[in-house]
């Protein structure tokens, strides 16, 4: 299994042809880059190309509206960000695989 890692989502999409089984996103990972695009844009623009590609959306936003979007819209798991994301995580990605 390779990871790789992308600052914005846009550097993400550029390599959405590579078809992962897996991507982690966060919700705010334009924050360093106001030009850059939410989390959830992102997610569209990768269900539109790559329909098989897993998402979890990891974020600290405790927005329903957020939540009810990656689930309803997109089919993401959604994980709040906290002490025990990442074992949540590492759980699904072990699900997946």
């Amino acid at each position: 299994m390779k990871i790789q890692t992308f600052t914005v989502g846009e550097t993400c999409l550029a390599q959405i042809h590579r078809n992962p089984k897996v991507v982690i996103m966060d919700q705010m990972l334009n924050r360093s880059s106001h030009d850059a695009a939410n989390g959830l844009a992102i997610i569209a623009k990768i269900k539109q190309s790559s329909t098989d590609t897993n998402i979890i959306l990891l974020s600290a936003q405790t927005e329903l509206d957020v939540f009810v979007k990656a689930l309803s819209l997109y089919g993401c798991t959604y994980m709040l960000k906290d002490q025990l994301a990442f074992g949540k995580v590492e759980r699904v990605i072990k699900s997946i695989y």
